[in-house]
């Protein structure tokens, strides 16, 4: 019988990559480092004979030099926005987090104000998703300065839509956008909290930002100032980068 550690000198190029990809990493923990800490534990091992050590050394040390830059070029191509916009993200804009993959978010499947489910895809331009809710705090505060910025980007291709998720009532919503006179912001109802989960949304507030393609740009968890000239600057960049 093949020992998991013989096995682990006959795998191929292909079959390693296979392996980094499925190991499971966290938000601040790309999928290659996890990897390479895998192997780390692997060479540190005390059930590791020192002959098995120099075996994978020797085996897997160009595999994962070549396996560690096709991950960096696949993350450096993810990261345009990133790069173009770098010059601009300043201040409270530094909470901004880039997306690091290309992977498409669903169709928001959410109720309207009418209380009808409207999906919305893909768009000409960016869109930016505001998940909130009437019991938060910060989501209240900063939501003034998100409406002045629709309103001074009414005229790019931007769109930004709210939604509330979880327990808000139709009415406490209506009576909150009446009070602040939230007339530039579209307002919706995710009433289960099914796309937040679905979009990955563990504090409220979260505005995550989204280009023509239905690809996360990035996302800003927590609240701030959205009526900034450095704000409206960084959002016509990427309007002009979709």
């Amino acid at each position: 019988k093949i020992s998991s550690k013989a096995s682990l000198l006959s795998i191929s190029i292909e079959e390693f990559i296979s392996v980094r990809r499925s190991v499971a990493f966290s938000e601040n923990r790309p999928p290659h480092i996890s990897f390479d800490f895998f192997l780390l534990d692997k060479l540190n091992s005390t059930t590791t004979s020192c002959i098995m050590k120099t075996m994978l050394m020797l085996k897997l040390g160009p595999l994962i030099l070549i396996v560690n830059l096709f991950f960096s070029i696949s993350v450096f191509a993810g990261t345009n926005y990133e790069e173009k916009t770098k010059d601009i993200v300043e201040g409270e804009l530094r909470k901004f987090i880039f997306s690091k993959t290309e992977k498409s978010l669903p169709n928001l499947l959410i109720l309207d104000a009418d209380e009808n489910v409207t999906e919305i895809g893909d768009k000409e331009g960016i869109l930016v998703i505001n998940f909130w809710a009437t019991w938060c705090a910060p989501c209240k505060k900063e939501m003034p300065s998100l409406n002045t910025l629709a309103q001074k980007m009414k005229h790019e291709d931007f769109q930004i839509i709210t939604v509330a998720s979880g327990r808000n009532s139709k009415e406490a919503i209506d009576t909150f956008f009446k009070d602040y006179n939230l007339i530039h912001l579209s307002k919706y109802r995710d009433p289960k909290g099914e796309m937040a989960i679905k979009y990955g949304v563990t504090a409220l507030p979260t505005t995550v930002v989204i280009d023509p393609a239905g690809v996360e740009i990035g996302r800003i968890i927590g609240d701030i100032d959205w009526d900034t000239a450095n704000v409206r600057a960084f959002f016509k960049k990427l309007v002009t980068l979709k």
